[in-house]
């Protein structure tokens, strides 16, 4: 019996099999890294949608806060007690506060020194306003335009991060 072409077979098997199973492997651990790849992505994406529904109620509160104050600027006959009262209401009803600390766990320590900056500005000016200040005082309209500028550098902040065009 002729043993060469029943060897040369079974090495051929061999081969293929092998060749087979290395190319299985391949293309599983291309796949394994494609599909974590995609994880990622997702997973970035999902975490930047988060932040910028974050931001977006943030600024909405902020703008909240910013109208309730110049209402309160605008109304001259609140007394010192009334006033005072009603500019903690609009601060606490804003939502900003809770907002802003939910930012400082998520949002990058660049954005939070910005979103700090807004929100203390808007202190400075309702502090303003309890001492009596109005909207044609200069006290005001300097805490005012203080706070346009702070937001004006949180809004670019923000876009930074989102990576949205400037």
């Amino acid at each position: 019996m002729d043993w060469l072409p029943l060897a040369s077979a079974a090495l051929g098997g061999l081969i293929g099999s092998g060749s087979t199973l290395m190319a299985d492997r391949v293309r599983w651990r291309r796949e394994t890294a494609e599909r974590t790849a995609e994880r990622q992505r997702a997973e970035e994406e999902r975490k930047q949608t988060n932040r910028h529904a974050m931001y977006a109620e943030y600024l909405t509160a902020l703008s909240r806060i910013r109208n309730g104050l110049r209402e309160m600027a605008h109304d001259e006959s609140a007394s010192a007690a009334e006033r005072s009262a009603r500019l903690q209401k609009v601060f606490l009803e804003s939502g900003a506060y809770e907002l802003r600390s939910q930012l400082q766990l998520v949002a990058p320590e660049s954005v939070v020194q910005h979103t700090e900056g807004a929100y203390k500005s808007l202190r400075r000016l309702r502090m303003a306003i309890e001492e009596g200040a109005s909207f044609q005082d200069a006290a005001y309209l300097e805490r005012r335009d203080h706070y346009h500028g702070q937001l004006g550098s949180l809004k670019q902040a923000l876009r930074r991060d989102l990576s949205i065009d400037t």
